[in-house]
């Protein structure tokens, strides 16, 4: 069982300005893909030779993992008409097309991960394999994500100065400095608070300036991020009033625990957001769970793939 709310009253012992030295961040993440999928969008991981609508759904939600060679176990590269209307491996009687239909739409399993297929998506393969596969003219370059093409701005208004005090709400600690990367925080300041397994905040827009609020997990209750260990396991959170969400350590009377709920979170792990419009999924796994370390304001946080911060489906 999850503690209460009222547990993390003493999070935080410290009340400080953080310093925050930043290190070099593992792994490749970059949200720039809408909807889900991210990693990797070099020219040779770019949908080519399709219809557009075909290219978008592909660049989107697919060419992370299905990209040429494939990553996080993806099979096959999923990146051109071939690829697309070759046989599917588990099923030769169909294409790789048609099981792609199948996988979007799967109640058990889909395709993206956590089932982030809009019918918008799905309507156009379906289109496009009813036309016969005809040769598309997209170039490869998809519609850019609304989420990080806009310039630095704090949406929810609530932007905090650099003094703490302001920053965290002292009724409920977790509501601390959004935007700042919460383990490299925790570990300059002594006595040292909570060191968690994964932490960071989750924004609507991929450019937000540090310690300004981001979605109000309160008010927005179908986002969760879900973080997935190498064992399989799910480990499901919600983000607070200010946007973060943490893993899996929480303190009171100057003692740290750990939740029971579904156990530890197994290194290396996977990430993705979660809501009502779909998915955004990490496509590499992480060994480093100070989510707020790579996804800054700026693309490349830190000299890491991240186009800009964590941000909601859309």
């Amino acid at each position: 069982m999850k503690p209460p709310a009222s547990i993390f009253r003493a999070l935080l012992v410290a009340s400080v300005p953080c310093a925050i030295a930043l290190g070099a961040c593992t792994g490749s993440l970059n949200d720039g893909g809408s909807g889900a999928g991210h990693g990797s969008t070099g020219s040779n991981n770019t949908a080519t030779g399709l219809p557009c609508d075909v290219a978008d759904v592909i660049n989107a939600k697919c060419a992370s993992c299905h990209s040429n060679p494939p990553t996080a176990g993806a099979p096959t590269p999923l990146l051109s008409a071939s690829d697309l209307q070759a046989k599917a491996k588990t099923d030769p009687s169909v294409t790789m097309a048609q099981q792609s239909v199948k996988r979007m739409q799967a109640a058990s399993g889909p395709m993206p991960p956590g089932g982030g297929a809009t019918p918008a998506d799905v309507a156009a393969f379906q289109k496009w394999i009813d036309s016969g596969y005809a040769q598309g003219d997209c170039g490869g370059t998809s519609k850019p994500d609304p989420a990080f093409t806009g310039m630095s701005v704090c949406t929810s208004g609530k932007l905090c100065s650099a003094d703490p005090a302001t920053c965290i709400d002292q009724a409920d600690r977790t509501v601390m400095e959004p935007g700042v990367a919460c383990n490299q925080c925790h570990k300059s300041t002594v006595p040292q608070p909570a060191v968690f397994a994964a932490a960071g905040t989750v924004y609507p827009t991929g450019h937000e300036p540090a310690l300004c609020s981001g979605v109000d997990g309160s008010a927005m209750a179908d986002v969760v991020v879900v973080l997935t260990g190498a064992d399989g396991v799910e480990h499901k959170v919600r983000p607070n009033q200010a946007g973060n969400f943490i893993y899996d350590t929480y303190c009171a009377n100057n003692a740290c625990f750990k939740y029971t709920d579904s156990g530890p979170l197994t290194l290396p792990y996977r990430a993705r957001v979660e809501s009502a419009k779909g998915v955004r999924v990490m496509s590499e796994p992480q060994m480093d769970g100070d989510c707020n370390l790579c996804h800054t304001d700026a693309p490349g946080g830190n000299g890491s793939a991240a186009a800009g911060r964590i941000v909601i489906p859309y």
